[in-house]
């Protein structure tokens, strides 16, 4: 049984709580109807850090996209101006190596950073939020930035096998390179102990195993020629999988 206390101080503190989101409601309609009588200049006039909080406060509340299009790259230019490292790509500074201009290299470096994880193939790649083409990802995959990988595709359904990546494909190509060496007795000491190591490794095979409800043929590739033959069944993907540096997208 609820003591009458306990009763009177439950009902204050119900009646706070509707008082308080009634306040609320009010707040919020007042935020809205302010947003929609901003002036551009007051954010001009500001610190970056004063118009930054500011605009991460009211911006779902502006229906304007011009204007918060506009907010944005205000506060942008304003970080910029106190940060001059921005005009440089920061998420992945080894893409300032590349021969590109200064526009593409910031251009390929916030791509990278809001593609971090995400596979990317010629079937996908039309769907990204921040664009990137086939081009993009090979310069990217020359600093490090993305990965190459070969998916492996079932022959009777096209379902995903495998995924294996670019360097780990070359382990398997070397070791057929030096079994076939082996077997014409034209191997080193030196080969047969890096054959050794490859086996140890498992890069002697490529076992594709269909993990779809169809009972798909299960295969081994053993050999250059046959992997050649299902080269056809297999889709080159790119994932970004360095982690971006943060350190300025938190200021």
């Amino acid at each position: 049984m609820i003591k009458i206390s306990t009763f009177n101080d439950l009902l204050l503190t119900v009646q706070a709580k509707i008082k308080t989101e009634e306040e609320l409601k009010d707040i919020t309609s007042k935020i809205k109807s302010q947003v929609n009588e901003l002036e551009l200049s007051s954010f001009e006039t500001c610190t970056y850090e004063a118009s930054r909080d500011l605009f991460e406060q009211i911006q779902y509340y502006i229906d304007d996209k011009e204007l918060l299009n506009k907010l944005s790259e205000i506060i942008e230019t304003k970080k910029i101006k106190k940060y001059p490292e921005l005009l440089k790509p920061t998420y992945y500074p080894e893409i300032d190596s590349l021969n590109i201009s200064d526009s593409e290299k910031l251009r390929l470096d916030k791509a990278a950073r809001w593609n971090f994880r995400n596979y990317v193939s010629k079937n996908n790649i039309e769907k990204l939020s921040y664009p990137l083409s086939i081009n993009d990802l090979k310069l990217l995959k020359r600093v490090g930035v993305v990965e190459k990988k070969y998916d492996f595709r079932c022959k009777e359904c096209g379902s995903s096998c495998t995924v294996i990546s670019e360097s780990d494909l070359e382990r398997h190509k070397r070791f057929w390179e030096l079994q076939k060496l082996e077997k014409e007795n034209k191997i080193t000491n030196e080969q047969l102990d890096e054959l050794d190591q490859l086996d140890k490794n498992g890069f002697y095979e490529i076992y594709l195993y269909c993990d779809n409800d169809r009972e798909c043929s299960e295969i081994e590739i053993v050999n250059k020629k046959e992997l050649d033959e299902y080269m056809n069944n297999v889709e080159i993907i790119y994932k970004v999988a360095k982690s971006p540096d943060l350190k300025y997208e938190k200021l």
